[in-house]
């Protein structure tokens, strides 16, 4: 990778050199760079279609000799699949079938409070 990025740096400065001066010296010099960096990018982009034809081939082997393997895994996205939704189903009907909470007596109890201590600062007023 070191190669790469030398190369991607003197691609840079050659063509900046041949762009500022004209000289033809920089401009075969950044064509020579950019050969190379395109070989090794064909290079790479190789190696990776090599991998995942080695993937596949892997996988095709592993499903012809695991067969007990790939039906199970089947069942097992059909399984993942369908578990959301059993366990929305599951939620709703949980929640279908509670009874409502009890009241929150809390705040009847703040109301009442507030209502008396109205009452009687009206009761004190009325007096006066």
């Amino acid at each position: 990778m070191a190669d790469y990025q030398k190369a991607l740096e003197l691609y840079r400065k050659n063509y900046l050199e041949y762009k500022t001066t004209g000289e033809s010296t920089y401009k075969i010099a950044y064509q020579n760079a950019e050969t190379w960096i395109k070989l090794y990018l064909e290079k790479l982009q190789k190696r990776v279609d090599d991998d995942s034809t080695y993937v596949d081939k892997f996988l095709e082997d592993y499903e012809r000799s695991n067969p007990e393997m790939v039906e199970m895994q089947k069942k097992m996205k059909i399984i993942q699949d369908k578990a959301p939704k059993l366990q929305q189903q599951y939620e709703t009907e949980k929640l279908a079938t509670q009874p409502p909470p009890p009241p929150d007596m809390t705040s009847f109890y703040i109301r009442g409070g507030v209502i008396a201590g109205v009452l009687g600062v009206m009761a004190a007023l009325s007096f006066f």
